[in-house]
């Protein structure tokens, strides 16, 4: 009887870890706020945890950039007017480009977005600055009006790995495998009145 309870707790463990190995790579969202400052503008914060399969590891460290999408909107949660409906049936939203990439001469870690760009010693770290939104002002980036104090919004927010700008026989790759299609799903946000 002693063999089977070790066999049956072997069995637990092996089974645990190995869920936790096929959740480990991803985008997840793990905190997230809103608040629409004095000026009437609505300001986003999100830290996503970002974490690659071993795969794509090795294609970034054999010269392949990674390329991410951040998609954000603004929606007007109390008013029922066709124009507010109409720009988010037609999917009018604004997002930002990085590319990831691997430099062996420098051996560092680069991180690209809009004609920025950073340097990082370790893929963790370059992740982790990848993940961290602080402060994104919606209301600007967007190019609406300041929001009136009694107006409620909602803000969506998603960031994912970009596919289509991967050479074409890591595409073919993308296809077979889940574990390319990197994607944190749309995070909505409540614009609460003042800054927490």
């Amino acid at each position: 009887m002693l063999w089977y309870k070790k066999i049956n707790n072997f069995l637990i463990i092996l089974i645990l870890s190995m869920c936790g190995f096929l959740y480990a790579e991803g985008i997840k969202a793990l905190e997230y706020y809103g608040y629409k400052n004095p000026d009437g503008e609505a300001i986003v914060s999100v830290l996503f945890d970002v974490s690659l399969p071993e795969e794509l590891k090795e294609a970034l460290i054999e010269g392949v950039p990674l390329n991410f999408i951040l998609d954000y909107d603004l929606s007007d949660q109390g008013s029922s007017d066709y124009i507010s409906d109409l720009k988010r049936l037609i999917g009018i939203n604004k997002h930002t480009q990085y590319k990831l990439s691997y430099h062996p001469i420098l051996n560092k870690y680069q991180l690209s977005m809009n004609g920025y760009v950073t340097n990082y010693y370790s893929l963790s770290a370059a992740l982790k600055a990848l993940g961290q939104l602080p402060n994104l002002n919606l209301t600007e980036e967007l190019g609406y009006a300041p929001l009136k104090p009694e107006e409620k919004v909602q803000a969506r927010i998603k960031l994912a790995m970009s596919n289509k700008d991967l050479p074409k026989p890591f595409q073919v790759e993308n296809l077979i495998s889940k574990e390319w299609n990197l994607d944190s799903g749309w995070v909505s946000i409540d614009i609460i009145k003042n800054n927490p």
